[in-house]
């Protein structure tokens, strides 16, 4: 017996129950397969779209960052250089290299550095210093006219600033604010980075490279600018050293993430800050470009000329020593920003390098993710759960209510069998009642009617048979007899097996019509 014949062999209430039950299940697994796969498309999309929402505001932040900070520097440096143009101007004055001629009046004595102990610091007055063991004429007059900016430095001196200094080519002369002595008898002016930096960009401000003071130890850059002569020949210059920790410390609070930072970086590639993450034991003069911190000097090359803003990775290494392993190493991505600090002039002094550890970013966009998809699988569970406890109440409804259905079918069933029961005796319809039936018709009032029809129109068949006088048995192979026979005789077409409803009662509705 097939699956179809054992399903047609239970009662007509299991029928029912079984089929709404497996149609209830098929409809509930198809929402939540299409419920799994619009959440999957969904969280796709919205992962996606959040993800950049993420990456744009980071890197949006980092840009603003190295924008403002850019800025910040181009109006630092535009104030020292503002500063050192004054200083110039004054100078000329004093010194009567200007067109006018003249010069300040002076009482003031030049102060030898040498009359001043080793450690000794004078904010009162500078002092002049020459390495040569005497000076010439033109040196002491020089000297005499350049002692009247010891009444100028105090108070053009700022609390950043290290020392304010002039040199000059005569006898070598230099003349230094806060005044000290310098233990270095072979000092020159005319050797320094300030000093030849200004003689060959005459007439314009220059930035030396950092470095530390060799007086003072103090980590520095210089702002310095050239003095001529009438014939536009170098008569000495002006400068100002800078102190780089207050600056940077305002950069080293700076923070990308977790561990990301801000570098500073001069045009040759020195760094004025080093990031604490990195831990440098000499983080007062070191070159970007080198193995620790993973960028060559090809490399740094190339950077310098790619365009303000753009990005660009290096991968830091901690420990040179140690080839393997990631904690040993972390890879940057950064943003270039050029400081440009020439009103003028399209001079590159400094580059602003905004660094984010890659790796931090790629923890971020996985956090999004896993944080989706816990939300992503909670929302499945939720409409699983939901198909389910629906799927069962239909359950427990259909086989409530299936009940009662069933039974109201049965009652049918037996108005049928009792039929089908009488075989060929004359009187198919006795003993049959619909008072019983008509007591559970709730909600299948018009098959009730229709089988009660039905019923009536074969009890008005058998009324009409009457007039035969058949007796006990209807006549053989004549009127109806033969085609009844192979539906409801008791060995029929169908053998010993149940006759199919279907079947029997489209055989019986072609006998609807009176004969």
């Amino acid at each position: 017996m097939g699956i179809k014949d054992k399903f047609n062999s239970l009662k007509l209430e299991y029928q029912l129950q079984i089929s709404i039950i497996i149609s209830s299940a098929l409809i509930c697994g198809t929402l939540i397969v299409i419920t799994y796969f619009q959440l999957d498309w969904l969280r796709g999309m919205i992962i996606a779209e959040t993800e950049k929402t993420l990456t744009d505001k980071i890197y949006s932040s980092m840009e603003n960052i190295g924008l403002a900070e850019s800025r910040r520097m181009e109006n630092y440096i535009q104030i020292y250089m503002n500063y050192i143009e004054n200083l110039k101007t004054i100078e000329e004055e004093a010194l009567g290299l200007n067109e006018m001629g003249e010069y300040f009046n002076n009482n003031q004595a030049p102060v030898q550095d040498n009359t001043l102990e080793d450690d000794e610091i004078s904010y009162d007055k500078g002092t002049f210093m020459t390495r040569l063991s005497g000076l010439s004429d033109k040196g002491k007059d020089l000297e005499l006219k350049q002692a009247v900016m010891d009444l100028i430095f105090p108070k053009m001196y700022r609390e950043n600033m290290v020392f304010i200094y002039a040199g000059f080519e005569i006898n070598e002369i230099s003349h230094r604010y806060p005044g000290i002595k310098i233990v270095d008898r072979t000092y020159s002016p005319i050797t320094r980075e300030w000093y030849y930096k200004a003689d060959d960009n005459k007439g314009i401000p220059v930035l030396t490279e950092p470095h530390i003071d060799e007086f003072t130890s103090d980590w520095v850059f210089s702002v310095s600018l050239s003095l001529v002569d009438n014939n536009n020949k170098i008569f000495g210059a002006v400068g100002v050293d800078l102190r780089i920790k207050p600056y940077i410390d305002i950069v080293d609070k700076y923070t990308i993430l977790d561990t990301g930072f801000i570098i500073i970086v001069s045009e040759a590639g020195n760094m004025l800050n080093i990031p604490k993450q990195w831990d440098f034991d000499n983080s007062m003069h070191i070159k970007i470009y080198n193995e620790t911190v993973g960028i060559t000097k090809n490399i740094w090359e190339s950077i310098k000329i790619i365009p303000n803003k753009a990005e660009f990775e290096f991968e830091h290494v901690y420990d040179i020593t140690v080839n393997e392993g990631n904690d040993n190493k972390t890879t940057y991505k950064v943003m270039k920003y050029d400081v440009k600090p020439y009103k003028d002039q399209d001079n590159i002094t400094h580059f602003v390098l905004v660094c984010m550890n890659k790796t931090e970013l790629l923890d971020k966009v996985n956090y999004v993710r896993g944080k989706f998809y816990e939300t992503y699988v909670v929302i499945f569970f939720v409409v699983l759960a939901f198909a389910l406890v629906v799927f069962i109440i239909i359950a427990l409804l259909l086989r409530t209510n299936g009940r009662k259905i069933g039974k109201q079918f049965s009652k049918i069933e037996k108005v049928f069998l009792s039929i089908v029961s009488r075989g060929l005796l004359p009187d198919l319809t006795s003993n049959v009642s619909f008072v019983k039936l008509k007591n559970y018709d709730k909600g299948i009032e018009s098959l009730v009617s229709a089988c009660e029809e039905k019923v009536k129109i074969i009890n008005l068949r058998e009324d009409n048979f009457t007039y035969f006088d058949w007796k006990g048995c209807r006549p053989s192979d004549t009127l109806l007899y033969a085609s009844w026979a192979d539906s409801l005789y008791p060995f029929n077409i169908f053998g010993e097996r149940d006759a199919s409803w279907k079947f029997l009662l489209t055989k019986l509705s072609s006998f609807d019509q009176p004969v």
